[in-house]
């Protein structure tokens, strides 16, 4: 019987592959970058080539093992994300969902499942405006029962109030922001 020899030779790391990226408009470019090199987060960028605002975007990501991750894309006062010939980005989250730990280095795709436009526009997953507008009818809701507090306030017991030297912000209750 002839021996065997075993030998361990340096390998050299495969470099990482990006995603394919995929977008419902064709008014939206989409890549993924590396945040440096040899470093593996990644960066989703995001560019409107349109002549308008895109207000919110949903994004799923995929993978062998399925879906681990999803987000959606805006500003909480509701003002667009993503104006006009202008780009976004933003770093990939490493993990999601409290699930199990997994690297954006693994993902396949990513797919920008919605894009709402600020003239209400919907391009892809409709729920993403279903939300937002539910999102943006609770608001107005909220607001609207402000100003009706404060106009109260300000006619009702304005005077005695002021005599005794409080102001119209430490005469309101605390407000709720939760939508009822």
């Amino acid at each position: 019987m002839d021996p065997i020899e075993l030998a361990l030779e340096p390998v050299e790391r495969a470099a990482p592959q990006l995603p394919l990226v995929t977008t419902p408009s064709s008014w939206l470019d989409a890549r993924v970058e590396f945040v440096a090199p040899d470093v593996p987060r990644q960066v989703l960028v995001v560019r409107n080539l349109s002549q308008r605002a895109v207000r919110a975007f949903s994004y799923r990501l995929h993978n062998m093992d399925g879906e681990p991750g999803s987000g959606r894309r805006k500003k909480i006062n509701g003002e667009p994300i993503l104006l006009p010939g202008k780009e976004l980005r933003f770093e990939l989250p490493a993990s999601s969902r409290g699930e199990a730990a997994w690297s954006s280095e693994r993902l396949d795709r990513i797919e920008i499942a919605g894009v709402l436009w600020d003239d209400g526009f919907v391009e892809g997953d409709e729920a993403l405006a279903v939300s937002e507008n539910a999102v943006a009818l609770g608001q107005a809701v909220q607001l609207e029962r402000l100003i009706r507090l404060l106009r109260s306030e300000t006619t009702a017991g304005a005077a005695t109030e002021t005599r005794r030297g409080l102001s119209t912000a430490e005469r309101l209750p605390a407000a709720s922001t939760r939508v009822a």
